[in-house]
């Protein structure tokens, strides 16, 4: 995660963490697909800074990897992600229909090209969009208006790094966990270090005002 001091020497990748967090959401998007048998919005965030030069060259890079998979899908690559998340989150799968990972990867292979990289800060010229009756499979990446109150349409998969010690900053990105009806089994977070230990405090916090309101009444 680039700080301000440094976002001049910022040369973002596709890391591991990242490949398989992008190669998960377009599996994801297939079966979701396949179980309604329609196309729906479909999204991804990727949010590890507020600097509007990092989402630029985030976005060229995120850009280069779905061209690369377009045009040469790695077929074992997807399947271990596939084999690897398949068993996180069975429990809220609610008897979805199960599909052959032949059925997968074909419907992979159709929607790969159809997938666009959008940046939404306070400068960009061609934000987020989700127009009636064009169903967007998209990843985001954002900032500031990504954390106040902009709905991210069919959120699938959330990527996010950046931290805050502000409460009520953690507060307002952890809605991104968020999930809607046949793909509740589908949804991942990737996080970065020290993040779940401060989602885990606040949970704490929450029960025990709840606790104490319950009491007071």
């Amino acid at each position: 995660v680039p700080s301000s001091r440094d976002i001049d020497a910022y040369a973002p990748e596709i890391t591991q963490s990242l490949g398989e967090a992008i190669r998960w959401f377009i599996i994801a998007t297939a079966i979701r697909e396949l179980r309604t048998g329609k196309v729906g919005h479909s999204s991804m965030l990727v949010h590890t800074t507020h600097r509007v030069k990092g989402h630029e060259l985030q976005k060229g890079v995120i850009d280069d990897y779905l061209r690369e998979l377009a045009l040469g899908a790695d077929q074992e690559a997807m399947r271990a992600v596939h084999e690897k998340q398949t068993g996180h989150g069975a429990g809220l799968s609610h008897d979805e229909p199960s599909f052959s990972w032949e059925e997968i990867w074909t419907r992979v292979r159709e929607i790969l090209p159809s997938f666009t990289v959008k940046i939404d800060n306070g400068e960009s010229n061609d934000r987020l969009a989700y127009p009636d009756g064009e169903p967007q499979r998209v990843i985001a990446v954002g900032g500031g208006t990504l954390s106040r109150g902009l709905t991210l349409e069919g959120l699938v998969v959330s990527y996010f790094l950046r931290s805050s010690n502000a409460y009520d900053t953690l507060l307002q990105m952890g809605r991104w966990f968020g999930f809607r009806p046949h793909y509740a089994d589908l949804v991942r977070v990737w996080v970065g270090p020290g993040l779940i230990d401060d989602y885990r405090h606040l949970a704490r916090v929450e029960r025990q005002v709840r606790d104490e309101i319950s009491q007071m009444g």
